[in-house]
């Protein structure tokens, strides 16, 4: 159980915009992973409440959230394990917190984001069952071994497979903890929270000539090579668009995945997102319709240029626009069908019973 001072003072020390409800024990801020919302500075969207001394955050702007050690150790930069120790052993310094209420706030007190290299300690020398999973995986997945994969056996992301996010210097710059598969564990996924928008993968191998391609994850962007990034999701920022244009003379490429959800979060960019009429979108062609993502389709058909295949079945945005409603129309219109069929199905059903 954690003190209420000891959240009080880092909320102080580390947040911006601090507000406190609910007689000190809910506290309300300006999102430091995501930056918060773009257009008002004045919104706060992190949330992190005291819960009687086991405190629970989350972003109603980016969606991440988790436990204090965690929101910790993403802002100090340290492992989750170091976070719960240092913790325990927390010193006040009172002059932090007066300096970060005062109106001026000087270059030092800003947080600044380092690297995740230490998840390296969690998979090195994995035991022998360990690495054949993570072989496993690599041949499943038709990655190449030039990407590197490590697999963590031990501390907060024990049993998953990390995939990593590097940059220039090879530091970690993020990273996906995907479950070892067939091992149940829930969530599918436990990625660190984390100020997404100033990860953009092979920023450094980006050729300015070419388009850059950006899928949800990390595997579907191996799969194009370096000229392909990741959103880390589904939602795409306008941060992270505008940086992308200033890296690419050609253009930039939406591929996000061919289900439901994929086609939903891409309508929500082309209505919500300003710079969607500059970039053009990928569509699977009709012999690819059935995978989901493009590391799907390079398991399932053996694509050799993937880069080919995206430039050459991407469209602009209005002839996209008018695919995806005319899709989602027609599984309006299945859906409805679905409910009917099921209704007088019920309905021949209970004439039968009474």
């Amino acid at each position: 159980m954690l003190d209420l001072e000891i959240v009080t003072q880092f909320m102080y020390a580390h947040f911006e915009q601090v507000k406190v409800t609910k007689h000190g024990t809910h506290f309300l801020a300006r999102c430091p992973l995501c930056g918060d919302s773009k257009k008002s500075k004045l919104k706060r969207r992190f949330n992190l409440d005291y819960h009687n001394g086991v405190p629970g955050w989350k972003c109603f702007n980016c969606d991440e959230n988790g436990n204090f050690y965690n929101i910790y150790s993403i802002i100090k930069g340290i492992s989750y394990d170091d976070a719960v120790e240092q913790l325990k052993n927390w010193k006040w310094d009172q002059d932090r917190i007066r300096k970060r209420l005062s109106k001026k706030e000087t270059k030092e007190e800003k947080v600044e984001f380092t690297h995740y290299n230490w998840i390296k300690e969690d998979c090195s020398d994995p035991p022998e069952r360990y690495a054949n999973a993570l072989k496993a995986f690599y041949d499943s997945r038709k990655i190449d071994p030039k990407n590197k994969l490590y697999i963590s056996y031990q501390g907060r992301y024990r049993n998953r497979i990390i995939i990593p996010i590097f940059d220039a210097d090879d530091n970690i710059v993020y990273f996906q903890a995907r479950r070892i598969p067939k091992t149940g564990i829930i969530p599918k996924y436990d990625n660190p929270a984390s100020p997404k928008e100033i990860i953009i993968m092979n920023s450094h191998l980006f050729d300015p000539d070419k388009y850059i391609i950006v899928p949800e994850g990390v595997i579907d962007a191996w799969m194009i090579g370096t000229q392909g990034t990741t959103c880390l999701g589904k939602f795409i920022s306008e941060d992270f668009l505008d940086e992308l244009f200033k890296m690419t003379n050609e253009g930039v490429i939406i591929a996000l995945d061919n289900d439901p959800e994929g086609q939903k979060a891409l309508l929500n960019f082309m209505k919500d997102n300003k710079s969607s009429r500059k970039v053009k979108f990928f569509f699977h062609p009709s012999e690819f319709s059935e995978y989901d993502d493009i590391n799907s389709i390079v398991r399932g058909k053996s694509v050799q240029n993937v880069y080919e295949l995206i430039t050459q079945n991407s469209v602009n945005f209005s002839t996209a626009y008018t695919k995806i409603t005319i899709s989602n129309k027609l599984l309006e219109g299945k859906s409805n069908e679905n409910n009917k069929s099921g209704n007088r199905l019920y309905k021949s059903k209970r004439k039968k019973l009474f």
